[in-house]
């Protein structure tokens, strides 16, 4: 729980399913939690402002404080620092350098970046979209469309304060009549005055600071505090702990440097000193709105494992990449724009080294303006085509979408609880991007919905739940006194309400839309031992939809029903159960918990997928299918012999079966079994043929000879090369096999098609032999191996005397 959330909704500012509903935006968008609440307008930006500064124990900037900066103070500190330590310089007061700070706030970071620059710091703390205002003047960058977003927002409100709200830095070419445009000028400061004889202190060089007379004590439910607009020598302090002394000691400065014309606010970087009574300040986990990291997860990543990805996922940043990543194998970029505010505003993006990522922190597309981005984001359905619209702004805005309007391509949208919360757009550049291309990707949007949920409702239970006088607040669930206890830490007493009976709570789960049982699946988790006897007898349960009321692909477990939902979500502990039901003589019960083992795929559960690619019932084939093709190929080379000797089966049947599950696996290994059973030349044959051209893209007809010539040859190479000779192949069909191959195994795309003219075909094929050369072999068959390494120090000889 936040200190800024906390002292909210104690005071009554912001009521505790408000403050629930922010944490659920922050899973999904991201940013500071005052970002999250100004965009949800939950509290007058003024007041947010002073809870800020009473959060964190810094004074409050003015609104215009950074509408004038100094170039003198800019020049101390470079842009990557500033970025770092989330610190924009607006004006030097004597030898200290005043800054502008927002939340979440790292007070070690200060510290060091006031070691780093070897001077004290005037901290000042400001909502998170000011600073980012802030630091877009300071160093001509431009400001992420979602600060400008709200920054025209708050602009154009009329504010119940009666302060009223002052004037909103507006920036990126808007145009406002009553507004002034951020400026930068050269300012001499003034010098500093001598600084005050003080009286001795115990400690040498250290200041005895005195809590401020207004602050509120905790103990009690007091109005809202006052925390002084203009920041003199009586705001309040910043403290660390009672036990520490000091809060950064570089230099003899005293507590304030005052200077003519700036007003006097406390250092960082001068020795002051925490009174025993000073409380211990938490320090909230960054979350920002800076752009996501994507170094180490920006390579194309199977569908497969992306789903799987997404399943355990822990944050919002992974699940985003995750998608992405999947998406990027499957064109040239992709990339994903959250939706808030009546606009998609552009977040991260992958894509090819020539293809340009950074432009898309700078997407706005406006939701009001016919397009296929607003079509997409109110149907709620998937977009392929044309990305053209009736408006200029719009197609300006798609050069930043790779550097190219395509001509075809794919946006998909993230629905969460009937909204769409984000879209991802891919597209190969100039070239087409067809239904084909994408048809595997449109279920994974249905997974990162699952996946966002599963952290909302994680964040919802972290979020404070308290009832505060009166009943604006109350939840009928618990009670949160903020007094303080003991070591002066605050004191959260909890009422929970009894345990129901087990079997009510998977009723209510049964009779659940999907996604509507939250809270009482995170309870039949919890009280897992109970859950799963109880889930054992009533196995499917009530079903949303039959099996045989879908064609094609099978559903997620969530949408056949409830229960199915829960078993995935009991994760290892129902893996016993669910290789039980696999094994039932009814044959729904054998499909529904094998598609649940399938999503959840425990290294237990194997054997059994193994035995159920040989099922009488062809839907529990094809998910065994799916639930084993998760596996890593290391744990399937040795449980896949069952497959391989089936082969040699005299049952057409059984044939079929086998080289159904070899070649959708991928089993290489089975390629000596395959070419011995051409041999027998019996019905089963022109299965096993097809299956060898499958996996290697090559074809001998049934000539067990030819094969085993070819075989003898290829052996010792990867199956990547296989596919890349399967390239130049005579047959139309033997080409589009090898492509697809190549595709799903790598993710890269060198505008191959299997249909070009041949001079066209051999140009791109060349493309992909460079790429095995001088990076696929790398990456595929070459394990790093510390002696390998040119800097590797290897053990030596003692020394012979």
């Amino acid at each position: 729980m936040s200190r800024l959330s906390s002292l909210l909704v104690r005071d009554g500012l912001v009521g505790v399913k408000r403050m629930e509903k922010a944490f659920q935006r922050q899973v999904i968008y991201g940013g500071a939690l005052d970002t999250i609440l100004l965009e949800i307008n939950a509290v007058p930006e003024e007041r947010l402002t002073q809870y800020l500064a009473l959060a964190s124990g810094l004074p409050p900037a003015a609104r215009d404080e950074g509408r004038t900066i100094d170039l003198q103070a800019v020049g101390l500190l470079p842009a990557d620092l500033a970025e770092q330590f989330r610190a924009v310089p607006l004006s030097l007061a004597g030898d200290a350098l005043r800054v502008l700070v927002c939340a979440p706030l790292e007070l070690a970071e200060l510290e060091d970046l006031a070691d780093l620059l070897d001077r004290p710091l005037q901290p000042l703390i400001t909502p998170e979209y000011r600073w980012h205002l802030a630091y877009s003047a300071a160093y001509a960058t431009e400001t992420p469309a979602r600060f400008t977003t709200l920054a025209r927002t708050l602009e154009i409100e009329s504010s119940p304060e009666a302060v009223g709200r002052a004037k909103t830095i507006i920036v990126d070419g808007v145009p406002a009549h009553d507004t002034q445009p951020l400026a930068m000028e050269q300012r001499t400061p003034a010098p500093a005055k001598p600084m005050p004889a003080r009286a001795p202190t115990p400690a040498a060089g250290i200041a005895n600071v005195e809590p401020p007379p207004d602050l509120p004590s905790l103990s009690r439910r007091p109005t809202p505090p006052r925390v002084p607009a203009a920041v003199g020598a009586d705001a309040p302090t910043m403290r660390i702990n009672r036990h520490q002394q000091t809060l950064v000691g570089i230099t003899a400065q005293k507590d304030f440097v005052e200077d003519p014309g700036e007003r006097s606010v406390p250092l960082v970087g001068a020795a002051i000193a925490a009174p025993p009574e000073a409380v211990p300040l938490p320090i909230e986990k960054r979350i920002g709105s800076a752009p996501i990291v994507t170094t180490g997860r920006d390579s194309p990543l199977a569908i497969v494992r992306a789903r799987d990805m997404l399943a355990t996922a822990e944050d919002r940043d992974t699940v985003f990449l995750t998608l992405l990543r999947a998406t990027r194998a499957r064109a040239r970029y992709a990339g994903l724009l959250t939706v808030q505010g009546g606009a998609a505003i552009g977040r991260v993006a992958l894509a090819e080294p020539s293809l340009d990522t950074s432009a898309i922190a700078s997407v706005l597309i406006p939701l009001d303006v016919v397009s296929p981005f607003r079509s997409v984001a109110h149907n709620q359905q998937p977009h392929i085509g044309s990305l053209a619209s009736s408006d200029a702004g719009i197609d300006a805005m798609m050069l930043r979408l790779g550097g190219a309007v395509p001509p075809s391509a794919l946006l998909m949208p993230i629905v969460l609880r009937d909204r769409v919360v984000a879209i991802v757009i891919a597209h190969r550049g100039h070239g087409e991007l067809k239904l084909v291309d994408v048809a595997e990707l449109l279920p994974l949007a249905s997974a990162a919905a699952d996946a966002l949920s599963r952290l909302i409702v994680m964040a919802k239970r972290a979020a404070p739940q308290a009832e505060v006088d009166g009943d604006q607040n109350a939840t009928g669930r618990m009670h949160i006194p903020m007094g303080f206890a003991g070591d002066d830490e605050p004191e959260l007493s909890f009422v929970a309400d009894p345990d129901r009976p087990i079997d009510l709570v998977l009723d209510g789960i049964e009779a659940a839309r999907e996604g509507g049982a939250e809270e009482l699946m995170f309870e039949a988790v919890e009280r897992s031992r109970e859950t799963l006897g109880a889930l054992m007898r009533r196995f499917p349960g009530t079903l949303r939809v039959d099996r045989f009321a879908v064609s094609g692909r099978p559903l997620r477990a969530a949408q056949y029903g409830g229960l199915l939902d829960l078993a995935v979500r009991l994760g290892a502990a129902a893996s016993e159960l669910l290789v039980e039901q696999m094994a039932s003589a009814q044959r729904d019960t054998r499909f529904y918990a094998t598609i649940c083992t399938a999503e959840l795929r425990p290294r237990s559960a194997i054997i059994a997928l193994v035995e159920r690619l040989f099922d009488q019932d062809f839907g529990v084939r094809a998910a065994a299918i799916e639930g084993l093709a998760g596996y890593p190929v290391a744990e399937l080379t040795q449980s896949l012999a069952r497959a391989r000797r089936a082969v040699h089966s005299s049952d057409p049947e059984v044939v079929a079966a086998a080289v159904t599950a070899i070649v959708s696996l991928g089993d290489i290994e089975a390629v000596g079994d395959l070419i011995a059973a051409l041999e027998r030349n019996d019905k089963g044959t022109e299965h096993v043929r097809k299956a060898l051209v499958a996996l290697t893209a090559q074809d001998f007809g049934a000539s067990e000879r030819k094969w085993r010539k070819w075989w003898d040859a290829a052996k010792s190479k990867h199956r990547i090369e296989w596919l890349i000779d399967g390239l130049t192949h005579k047959e139309d069909a033997n080409r589009e096999t090898a492509i697809q191959e190549l595709r799903r195994l790598t993710g890269e795309y060198f505008g191959y098609h299997h249909d070009l003219p041949r001079k066209e075909r051999d140009i791109a094929a060349e493309r992909w032999i460079a790429w095995w050369r001088e990076i696929g072999h790398r990456r595929f068959v070459v394990k790093d191996d510390e002696r390998h390494r040119p800097t590797a120090v290897l053990p030596g000889r003692l020394p012979q005397d």
